[in-house]
């Protein structure tokens, strides 16, 4: 399969949203993700400060930037996505540690507020040359799901999540040769 034959069948829009947040992650960025936070029907940034750990989100009509407004601080955390997690309408942060232990943990919000936190599902330490890149709903269950890359190998990995809760894994697809996953989300070298 050629890859460039794929980007042919994407809508343009989530294509040019995705090489910006490339952009934003090279620019300093520790995380960055894409959700409606507004909801308004477009989705817009979130961008996370590598040093101070502050989020801010951009909104967006389309391609146009109208207007930000900042989000919760993630302390010693780093953004890996955004997700409705506990399916309240709203988008919720999924981030990573920033210790040793490569733990997640769930950010529940309300538009921008914080309303709580879960850690995140209890499934055993991510193996070896692995590390945590986004999440989404690959199942069609209605709940977000975690996808883990191995840059070594361009391996993927999709954990499914019911909330909070690991429910399986599997693996997906190979990534071709001179391709690879933007490793921005993996501040620490774990994949």
């Amino acid at each position: 399969m050629n890859p460039l034959t794929q980007f042919k069948k994407m809508p343009i829009l989530p294509l040019l949203i995705a090489l910006a947040l490339v952009v934003v992650a090279a620019a300093g960025a520790a995380g960055a993700a894409i959700s409606d936070f507004n909801g308004d029907g477009h989705q817009d940034f979130v961008l996370q400060n590598g040093c101070k750990h502050k989020t801010a989100i951009w909104y967006l009509n389309n391609n146009v930037y109208t207007g930000s407004a900042p989000g919760p601080t993630l302390g010693f955390w780093f953004l890996v996505g955004a997700a409705d997690f506990n399916r309240d309408g709203h988008p919720d942060y999924l981030s990573l540690d920033s210790g040793i232990s490569p733990d997640t943990e769930i950010w529940y919000l309300s538009g921008r507020t914080l309303v709580g936190t879960a850690h995140g599902p209890s499934v055993p330490r991510v193996p070896s040359g692995w590390g945590w890149w986004g999440v989404g709903d690959f199942n069609g269950d209605g709940y977000p799901d975690y996808v883990l890359y191995n840059a070594t190998t361009r391996q993927t990995a999709i954990w499914y999540l019911r909330n909070n809760v690991f429910i399986s894994g599997a693996y997906g697809p190979t990534l071709p040769v001179g391709w690879s996953f933007d490793d921005s989300c993996d501040p620490w070298g774990y994949g």
